[in-house]
């Protein structure tokens, strides 16, 4: 393990060799915006078959890809062993970890840390934010975000992260959801939007609204063909914090999401009590 120093870090997490031009372009551009160092990182996870033998070496090698690209972007590494679960978690207090890269591809095997059920598994307990990036797809800089508000208390946990790419990136937010009919719906609905207009507003930002017909109970699903057809750049998304019948047989949200037929970069965020914020 080589770390330099004691900074917050944008974590690129590379699964094997013919997967990290798209990781690394994601993780230094994210690098640049918030201003971090740029960890790389390999986890030797005895439930894949791994195809790097000599981690060190292969990641000593992007260490030096990654510094001419931007040679003011402080760049270390780290190979580890264990359960990819278990080590993620660490992440925050291991390796001062703020943000995690990793890379999904739909023709996985279901063996592959490349598969999106295993990205979403691996990630389940993460208390940073991991950005999702599809496999053979062209970097695009993160101008527009896209944020959905939908009625439930979760939609609040992505402001503070959608707010560092406009704060720090300069990039355009905007927030999409639906038209809601139930008064008891729309009522939960308006005072998460309240509550968004008023941590914006206190920031000095602001956001483009837009509301997309209601064709799924999701509205991640329905903002998504929105966002491709507007050219977005990526969305924000929070995981199922409480998974019930529906979710065990359908699968939830973040699954489908995850595998999206725009190969749009997801964001995504675990809900949880403590809200994790960025140090400036």
């Amino acid at each position: 393990m080589e770390k330099k120093n004691k900074d917050q870090f944008v974590i690129a997490h590379l699964t094997d060799r013919q997967h990290t031009d798209e990781v690394l372009a994601y993780s230094i551009h994210l690098a640049e915006r918030l201003r971090k160092g740029l960890l790389l990182l390999h986890i030797n996870d005895s439930r894949y078959p791994t195809l790097v033998t000599d981690p060190e070496a292969f990641l000593k090698d992007l260490q030096q890809s990654a510094q001419q690209q931007n040679p003011q972007i402080p760049v270390s590494y780290a190979a580890l062993k264990g359960r990819s679960p278990e080590v993620i978690e660490t992440l925050p207090t291991l390796l001062n970890g703020v943000v995690a890269v990793t890379a999904a591809s739909l023709e996985a095997g279901r063996k592959s840390p490349l598969h999106t059920k295993n990205i979403i598994k691996d990630y389940s307990n993460s208390k940073i934010a991991y950005l999702v990036v599809r496999v053979q797809q062209p970097f695009c800089p993160i101008k527009h975000v896209g944020l959905t508000v939908d009625f439930h208390r979760e939609s609040k946990e992505k402001l503070i992260w959608s707010s560092y790419f406009s704060r720090f990136g300069a990039s355009q937010l905007h927030v999409i959801y639906h038209d809601y009919k139930d008064d008891g719906l729309r009522q939960k609905w308006y005072n998460n939007m309240r509550f968004l207009h008023k941590f914006y507003t206190n920031l000095g930002l602001t956001f483009t609204p837009h509301i997309v017909p209601q064709k799924s109970a999701a509205v991640d699903a329905d903002a998504l063909p929105f966002m491709a057809e507007s050219q977005y750049d990526l969305l924000v998304a929070v995981t199922t914090k409480e998974k019930d019948i529906l979710d065990s047989i359908l699968g939830t949200q973040e699954q489908r999401t995850i595998r999206n037929s725009q190969n749009l970069p997801i964001l995504f965020l675990n809900p949880r009590d403590d809200i994790y914020v960025l140090c400036d």
